[in-house]
């Protein structure tokens, strides 16, 4: 049986952070039984969705659509832990024109920095150097006018360096 989010309200103001695996857990009712939680009731199936987009600190609205049936909606609050610094999805990824968006987390309060490096080391582009909340952040590089090749985006923070390719081919 499939499972579809059907509907999703966002409730509250727009963030710049992005809550990486929230999650929203359901039961499906069959034959008069439910399922959920840790456990099952018999004859009922269990299944989990997952939300990542969703973004912390605010209320969402599910509608759970299967075989015609709608359950909810179904209230759901994200919270706001982020447990590591790192170089989340980079996009695109090859590149063949434009601009690339560089997601990357921050886990508390602190300065970091991100640039871009060619194959010698040389640093190509200084995206960020500040500090930030925790939460999760874009970048964008615009590696348009950079030429042809593989390069590295090099995230700094208190706890260490974390290194991702990229490669433009243009």
């Amino acid at each position: 049986m499939g499972i579809a989010i059907a509907h999703r309200d966002r409730l509250g103001h727009a963030a710049q952070h992005l809550d990486r695996d929230a999650a929203l857990a359901f039961g499906i009712a069959t034959g008069g039984n439910v399922a959920g939680g840790a456990g099952h009731a018999e004859g009922a199936a269990i299944g989990i969705a997952f939300d990542r987009a969703a973004e912390p600190g605010l209320t969402y609205y599910y509608r759970l659509v299967f075989g015609g049936s709608t359950i909810g909606p179904i209230t759901v609050r994200t919270d706001h832990a982020f447990t590591e610094f790192a170089i989340g999805r980079i996009a695109p990824n090859p590149s063949t024109a434009g601009p690339l968006d560089i997601v990357f987390t921050v886990a508390r309060d602190a300065r970091v920095s991100l640039a871009v490096y060619d194959l010698r080391g040389r640093k190509v582009a200084d995206l960020v150097d500040t500090r930030y909340a925790p939460g999760r952040y874009t970048a964008r590089w615009d590696g348009s006018r950079a030429a042809s090749g593989l390069y590295f985006v090099r995230f700094v923070t208190p706890d260490g360096e974390k290194t991702a390719r990229v490669i433009l081919n243009h």
